[in-house]
């Protein structure tokens, strides 16, 4: 067992881990300490964000 999460400022957020920050929730970061958890796990969450995000941009798109 080992700190695997700095935990220091970044940027302008004081009170949170900067993982967090970059991926904007602690979701992956809690994926990565679970033991028990499987690649469908984090699929399984982050699954409708990726839908969410491929009909907002649907329209953008040029080809």
């Amino acid at each position: 067992d080992y700190p695997l999460w700095r935990d220091f400022p970044y940027e302008y957020v004081f009170d949170k881990l900067a993982i967090d920050v970059i991926n904007g929730g602690p979701a992956l970061r809690e994926w990565v300490d679970d033991l028990a958890a499987s690649p469908a796990d984090l699929d399984a969450v982050v699954g409708p964000d990726e839908t969410a995000w491929v009909e907002e941009r649907r329209r953008f798109l040029l080809y």
